[in-house]
């Protein structure tokens, strides 16, 4: 469970995800086993500073109750270990966690537990790298509406989950490294005019894909490196003037 030391809960829930401020809070898990890695750090409302990593500090692993200070973030770190069971976390509420990371678990869409992390709708962050997750996936995200930052790097989605993951306007970081994407889901991308970093390292696009991401704005980090483009597609690319770094 997750008792709020200060704060008005029903307050919360009708704020844009950026503006709450996060109250003090007890998150409570079972004390015999760990479901995890836990990390908090300080509240970033600026952008800038949320997209940073080097604020993350580790306060133990995710077991027992541990409190988390007012206007911080929490970051759960799922364990090998606590995946066999997270019906625990149906006891947080919704602002208990904002970071959830599910990593080389092994997953795949059947065996992702949903039902347990559908009522944490204050989630700006999943990562789901190195699970074999397909675009059966990709409606459950809609669960969040809130998240900034999804990676679904080296698992097996494709043009027709990205087809689906435009309409998600809150998304501005996206990893689709090693997928099976291909020229066709760039055209759903180039229609993500939020997005401010976009890695592609190692999918089959080519030049002709890279011409429908002239139009990002506010892309800042593009990651293309170990795909088969020319100088044709690196044109497209210069003509992204929002763009300070290219990987």
């Amino acid at each position: 469970t997750v008792r709020l030391i200060r704060g008005d809960l029903e307050a919360l829930r009708v704020q844009p995800a950026m503006a709450v401020e996060l109250p003090e809070r007890e998150l409570t898990f079972p004390s015999h086993r760990a479901l995890g890695s836990l990390y908090v750090r300080e509240q970033a409302h600026d952008a800038d500073k949320w997209y940073s990593e080097d604020a993350w500090n580790f306060v133990g692993m995710a077991r027992g109750r541990i409190r988390v200070p007012a206007q911080h973030e929490a970051r759960l770190e799922v364990s090998q270990e606590g995946i066999r069971d997270l019906s625990p976390l149906t006891n947080l509420t919704s602002v208990a966690i904002q970071s959830l990371i599910l990593r080389d678990l092994r997953l795949s869409d059947d065996q992702m537990p949903w039902k347990d992390l559908s009522h944490l709708s204050s989630l700006r962050e999943i990562r789901l790298s190195g699970n074999p997750l397909t675009d059966a996936s990709i409606d459950r995200l809609k669960l969040f509406p809130g998240l900034c930052r999804v990676v679904l790097n080296d698992t097996q989605i494709g043009d027709a989950a990205v087809a689906r993951l435009w309409a998600m306007k809150s998304v501005k970081e996206l990893g689709l490294y090693r997928t099976r994407i291909t020229d066709k889901a760039l055209e759903s991308l180039g229609k993500m005019h939020q997005l401010r970093s976009l890695d592609l390292l190692k999918t089959p696009i080519s030049d002709v894909g890279l011409s429908h991401l002239v139009n990002l704005t506010n892309l800042t980090l593009l990651r293309i490196s170990d795909c088969d483009l020319t100088d044709r597609g690196l044109s497209f690319v210069s003509a992204i003037s929002s763009l300070r770094r290219l990987d």
